[in-house]
């Protein structure tokens, strides 16, 4: 079995070191020579990026610190950027520079790595005199979808040595002259980036990282944190539930807490610091200061003074809440003053989590009191909140009493309830159930289960020896569970079923997964599971035709996919990327082999935009790059995910394919987004829609500039045939790229119109995300004119338009193009129509109207009537010419007269019958009961076939 690469649902999603780079630090040194009080702030760059998969099944076997042993594959989108060689220094101070080489590193598609370095450094990064200790912050990155990735961030201090006389500069490198440094410190800063927010979990990691890397040597240091980020990698988070997970970092054991229920947060960092920041009655206050920004509008709008109007807590909700507060006990140190020390750290550290989770569990429950008896006060007021709530309570059929009511019945009535005077101790560290007002929540006790300890070299056979052996730990821990206890068993199965997955066992993987209909449905992992499914090889699939609830869990997942339908292709094609430079026609092959196109003549479009300024011929690494940066853009358009407001407003069919980096618009602030459709703008804060313009309503388009200070920004100006005003967007250095792109479109929908060809308009799509890949690909000042080679209908449109008549105009509804996913046009040899409801199997599945297209070729591509649209299915039955009769799909081809009999529910030949010695001229049907067909002279008989 091969091992999978990346561990769905793993602790880490990507490790950044950042900090100054060695010429910046030279500067500094230089400068801080010259003067000793100059210590100058510098520019925070990207280091080293660190991503998984580290290890994959192609690596060599070999030891931890050799440089293939941590292997970095392209994944998600590229961070490229140009890093300067190290200016090589020698003791007499000549200095070589070397030729800047580029390093792809990919990174997590959400995380800006612009921006990173200042938000590592959110003081600005200063070197310092003095050694300083290491400090932490925690990061929060949310893109406009409201999709949250978490950073845990540690800055550290590390000694340059400089000699005095400013004439040598090395980095923690020994020199003869060491009694001449003169000691100074830059800081660095190590951010580890996940989906989940582990923030002490993850603090704790890093401070046993920072720990190992005070005794290892400056050259050791990047493989050190690639071999730390590499172990983190293959830690799975738990599932929901009351399952932690404990894994050993060395010397601290790390504690990952499981989240409450499916739709709760993780919740792993101290809750009560506000409280030790703040009293009581300050938190209430701080409602009392609100400041809201609308970024779209550019205002500000304050509570003070009063410009808006924010409602008071009531009185009662406000001194129910300090009464619980003052019952919390915040003070570990009173809450250990009558115990004896430990001298065990873990115990320790086990002690002062538990204590902080019962803490937060307190604090959430308070909090959650809190805001019901808002809602339930100021509904019993009869006092409006927001229009939502009475909309919601008007769509029930309910009153805001009945609300009230349904909101206050979990909580303590407070008219009948005063709040004792003094305040009430708890021991914490004791296991209690917490009793709030007169409701008593029962702590469910949890479960702690350990992890193996990690493979000492990152190889890929001791990797999947550590799956093993956590599988063998986990079938252990499941027989050791009584059935009774069915949410514990339910989070062993799903582990189980992740590592089963690592290492390739999928059946097993799908059997611990169906064992979750019998445990616990919630945690089910619909979109693995169709991952996996969809991974199953043969053989594996014949031994689940033999396992019922394999064969019942699969059947289950298709119907929750309809969108899976056959590819056209009997067999399945491998690509692999060309390793040698290719001439056009090597070029042709690749391209089609890759599926990013097909039609011969756009590929040659895409040749001449590739090869501007040099020799005709591409070479490997261009096209590598050029493939990267289309399959990135492809993944990224699926990865859009819209707010159910936005695709409100959006066609069933319509998809993001284009979206723009955060600009400011005449609109309002947002990212442009470009469908097949139209334009509009994705406002940022909470995400809204404006619409910009459908393609087919554009007037005008071109490129000017605003004015910001003294600089000239390139903005896109749009004017449309719906709107008096010109929609404007300062699109700074992507205004070029969307201008070529939006007019290709807007061209393409010109032609579609005026020639009723749909197909005119997906071909302008796909010029213009070629135009996209181009530019990214290339990266240089004639980047934009090489895409401009691919403006096939902005060109057309100039030159003489071939005019339809118009009485062809009123007559035609518009054309399909049954060789569009072909290389070339083929001649449509023969048509059929069969109506909707073909039989009550597809009744149930597809009840629409197909158009089947037999080409000269051989192959049968079938159109959906009802929408016209290509369906991703085709028939291969013989070649050449084929004649075609009746609903049932009977088909002759000029292969020795065969004739096939189509399945046009299954879209495959069912039968394939021979009676004829030459070609099949004519079929023929009478009254549905048989099928005449006669054939050419060297035979001229005719045959009479039965209708079953």
């Amino acid at each position: 079995m091969l091992m999978a690469d990346v561990l769905p649902c793993a602790l880490l999603e990507g490790c950044v070191v950042t900090g100054a780079s060695t010429e910046n630090l030279k500067e500094a040194v230089q400068a801080y020579q010259g003067n000793h009080s100059n210590l100058q702030f510098l520019d925070p760059e990207v280091l080293q990026v660190h991503v998984p998969p580290f290890v994959t099944k192609d690596d060599p076997v070999s030891g931890s610190h050799g440089h293939n042993t941590f292997e970095r594959n392209q994944r998600r989108r590229s961070y490229i950027k140009k890093k300067k060689e190290k200016l090589g220094t020698s003791v007499e101070g000549n200095v070589e520079n070397k030729e800047a080489i580029a390093e792809d590193i990919s990174v997590p598609k959400d995380i800006d790595l612009i921006a990173l370095p200042q938000l590592c450094f959110p003081g600005g990064l200063q070197v310092s005199s003095i050694e300083k200790e290491d400090c932490f912050h925690f990061l929060v990155f949310t893109d406009v979808f409201g999709n949250r990735s978490h950073g845990v961030v540690v800055q550290y201090y590390k000694q340059v040595q400089v000699l005095q006389d400013g004439s040598s500069y090395q980095n923690g490198q020994p020199h003869r002259a060491l009694s001449r440094l003169s000691k100074l410190y830059a800081p660095y800063a190590i951010c580890l980036i996940s989906k989940y927010a582990y923030y002490n979990a993850l603090k704790d990691c890093l401070s046993c990282l920072r720990l190992q890397l005070k005794s290892c040597r400056d050259s050791d240091i990047e493989d050190r944190i690639k071999e730390f980020a590499a172990k983190l990698t293959l830690v799975p988070t738990p599932p929901p539930g009351h399952l932690h997970l404990v894994f050993n970092m060395k010397p601290l054991q790390i504690v990952l807490p499981s989240q409450e229920d499916v739709d709760g947060p993780v919740v792993d960092i101290d809750l009560h610091f506000p409280f030790l920041c703040f009293k009581p009655k300050q938190v209430l206050k701080e409602t009392d200061d609100i400041v809201l920004i609308n970024i779209d509008r550019g205002t500000i709008s304050t509570s003070f003074p009063p410009k808006l109007w924010i409602p008071d807590v009531p009185a009662q909700t406000s001194e129910c809440f300090l009464f619980r507060v003052r019952g919390l006990q915040m003070h570990y140190d009173l809450e250990l003053s009558h115990l004896g020390a430990s001298t065990d750290l873990n115990h320790l550290r086990s002690q002062r989590r538990q204590w902080q989770q019962t803490l937060n569990l307190e604090i959430q429950q308070v909090t959650l009191e809190l805001i019901v008896n808002i809602f339930r006060m100021r509904a019993s007021l009869d006092i409006p909140i927001r229009p939502t709530i009475q909309e919601m309570a008007r769509k029930h059929s309910r009153s805001e009493n009945g609300l009230s009511n349904r909101l206050g019945m979990s909580m303590p009535n407070l008219s009948y309830e005063k709040a004792p005077e003094g305040p009430i101790r708890q021991n914490s560290l004791k296991k209690h159930d917490l009793e709030i007002g007169n409701v008593k929540i029962v702590r469910k006790s949890t479960k702690l289960f350990k992890l193996p300890e990690f493979p000492p070299p990152l190889v890929y056979y001791c990797i999947q020896n550590y799956y093993n052996e956590l599988i063998s730990l986990l079938s252990k821990a499941i027989l050791s569970v009584s059935p009774e206890d069915s949410a514990l068993l339910a989070r062993y199965y799903y582990l189980r079923g992740l590592m089963n997955t690592m290492i390739g066992k999928r059946l097993d993987a799908l059997a611990d997964f169906q064992n979750l209909y019998k445990t616990d449905i919630g945690i089910f992992p619909n979109e693995l599971l169709k991952k996996l499914v969809d991974s199953l090889v043969q053989d594996e699939r014949c031994q689940v035709e033999k396992r019922p609830e394999l064969k019942r869990l699969i059947s289950k997942l298709k119907k929750e996919n309809e969108g899976d339908r056959r590819k056209c292709d009997d067999h399945v094609k491998t690509f692999e990327l060309p390793k040698k430079h290719m001439q056009l026609e090597d070029f042709v092959k690749s391209i089609q082999e890759s599926g990013i196109v097909k039609d011969n003549g756009t590929i040659h479009r895409l040749f001449d935009a590739l090869t501007v300024g040099q020799q005709k011929q591409i070479d490997p690494e261009t096209f590598k790059t050029f493939y990267t940066f289309w399959k990135e853009s492809e993944a990224e358009a699926q990865d859009v995910h819209l707010p159910v407001d936005v695709i409100d407003h959006l066609d069933n069919n319509e998809c993001v394919y284009k979206l723009s980096c955060s600009v400011k618009t005449s609109y309002g602030v947002g990212k442009i987004a470009m469908t097949q459709k139209r334009l509009f703008l994705l406002t940022e804060g909470r995400p809204g829609y404006i619409e910009i313009t459908k393609f087919r309503d554009i007037e005008e388009l071109k490129i000017s500039s605003a004015t910001f200070l003294l600089l000239r920004i390139p903005s896109l100006k749009i004017k449309t045939t719906l709107r008096k005003e010109t929609f404007e967007a300062n699109l700074k250095s992507e205004c070029d790229l969307w201008h070529l792109m939006v007019k290709e479109m807007w061209a393409g929908r010109k032609m579609a119109d005026e020639h009723k060809d749909p197909q005119y308009m997906q071909q302008a799509l796909t010029n213009a995300l070629l135009m996209d890949a181009v530019v990214g690909c290339l990266q240089s000042q004639k980047a934009i004119y090489a895409a401009s080679k691919l403006a096939y209908f902005d060109r057309m449109k100039l030159e003489v338009p071939m005019m339809v008549p118009k009485t062809t105009s009123e007559m035609l509804k518009h054309k399909i193009n049954p060789s569009a996913n072909l290389t070339s046009p083929l001649a449509v040899d023969v048509l059929l129509y069969t109506p909707g409801h073909l039989n009550m199997c597809e009744a149930e599945e597809d009840s629409s109207p197909k158009l089947w297209c037999a080409l000269d070729d051989g192959k049968v591509v079938v159109f959906d009537a009802a929408s016209w649209s290509l369906q991703p299915n085709c028939i291969q039955v013989g070649s050449q010419r084929l004649v075609w009769i009746g609903s049932r799909g009977i088909s002759q081809g000029k292969s020795k007269g065969k004739i096939y009999v189509v399945d046009v529910v299954k879209y495959s030949v069912e039968k394939e019958l021979v009676a004829h010695t030459d070609v099949v001229q004519a079929l023929c049907s009478a009254e549905d009961r048989y099928v005449l067909s006669g054939s050419s002279s060297e035979d001229g008989k005719i045959a009479i076939w039965k209708v079953e």
